[in-house]
């Protein structure tokens, strides 16, 4: 499923993707 990220995820994963969600396992 997706998951929105917090804050701080989001400015992480802002650096390697454009979209604040991130895939998980769940």
């Amino acid at each position: 499923r997706k998951r929105h990220l917090d804050a701080s995820e989001r400015a992480r994963a802002a650096k390697k993707k454009p979209e604040p969600v991130e895939e998980t396992a769940d």
